[in-house]
């Protein structure tokens, strides 16, 4: 990680030194340095700085550019991840779920765990939607590679996602009358509001069957409200024994309400920038959704669009409307 994490930091500061950059920009990229510090140092959290780092090196790419760069290494690494599995180069974990009696087994593919077969697929699927979601055989490799994928790993959380993407991008003209754009920089809050409520309306009580849905994970989550984790100013950091699947109530418990603000601020400005291209709307809305059950999601080689994001607020936002106009 550190060797990853001192590679990205030479390649953006030779970025900066042959970029030329305004005042204004150079100002936010102090502020955002400065926030990947804060993260790094109070919480050694990585992700941010991540993201920033990515947000500086393809500051002067449009979207699309980046997106597609994006997408190519992902499905390189995901692919080899996969075949040195097959060779037993690595190893691939095994677990088993059951549902109504019935007994399925799961395999991680090479990867850690079972679930992160999606976790790595997500923004691959995510990439070729930006890049291919015009055409009709994309959907169709989409859906025949996850069920596949489904059926090896059995995630049902990062296979309905993926076919969020199929349904939300069938119904993007409906979205787009409905103005996604005015609504989406809203969207963290509501889903934080809605994920306390599902906490404490069904996390006091496993036998349920929204808790069976959601793999028990009101309960876990409902742990953190009752013990007094969710207000304060720094976060009071997450407990080893109580595993918390939530991307806002992870925030809320282990960056406190300053993390959230911050996330918040972030979310909120760059969608008002990034409200032209509704590809990349429906895009952050699909993390937002997988956010309600998958904390990884805060991961910066994962969320990819948050780097996009970051972007939009660093520069001008004329420019970004000149070059990654409304992409239908």
């Amino acid at each position: 990680m550190y060797s990853y994490l001192l590679g990205i930091c030479l390649l953006t500061l030779i970025n900066i030194y042959y970029k030329k950059f305004t005042i204004n920009e150079f100002n936010k990229i102090i502020l955002f340095f400065s926030l990947s510090t804060y993260f790094v140092v109070v919480y050694k959290n990585a992700n941010f700085l991540i993201s920033f780092l990515l947000a500086v090196i393809c500051i002067r790419r449009n979207n699309k550019d980046f997106i597609k760069i994006f997408f190519i290494s992902s499905l390189i690494l995901y692919l080899s991840t996969i075949l040195l599995s097959m060779f037993g180069i690595l190893h691939s974990n095994e677990m088993i779920r059951i549902v109504d009696g019935t007994i399925n087994k799961r395999t991680s593919l090479g990867f850690t765990h079972p679930n992160e077969v999606f976790l790595y697929f997500i923004p691959i699927a995510l990439c070729g939607y930006y890049l291919y979601g015009n055409k009709f055989t994309y959907y169709i490799i989409l859906i025949a590679t996850s069920s596949v994928l489904y059926k090896l790993s059995y995630c049902r959380t990062g296979y309905i996602t993926v076919l969020c993407v199929v349904g939300l991008n069938f119904f993007k003209n409906i979205l787009i009358k409905f103005k996604l754009k005015n609504i989406l920089p809203y969207t963290m809050v509501v889903l934080t509001i809605i994920s306390i409520f599902i906490a404490k309306l069904y996390g006091n009580d496993l036998d349920n069957n929204i808790s069976n849905l959601l793999s028990q994970r009101p309960n876990l989550w409902n742990y953190y409200i009752k013990n007094g984790y969710m207000l304060s100013i720094l976060g009071k950091g997450i407990h080893p024994d109580y595993i918390m699947d939530n991307f806002y109530l992870f925030l809320l418990v282990e960056m406190g309400i300053t993390g959230y603000f911050i996330y918040f601020i972030i979310y909120y400005k760059s969608l008002k920038h990034l409200r032209h291209d509704i590809k990349l709307l429906i895009i952050i809305l699909i993390f937002y959704i997988y956010g309600l059950t998958e904390t990884n999601i805060i991961i910066g080689s994962i969320q990819f669009v948050f780097a996009l994001q970051i972007k939009s607020i660093i520069i001008n936002n004329k420019k970004i409307n000149k070059e990654d106009k409304y992409n239908g």
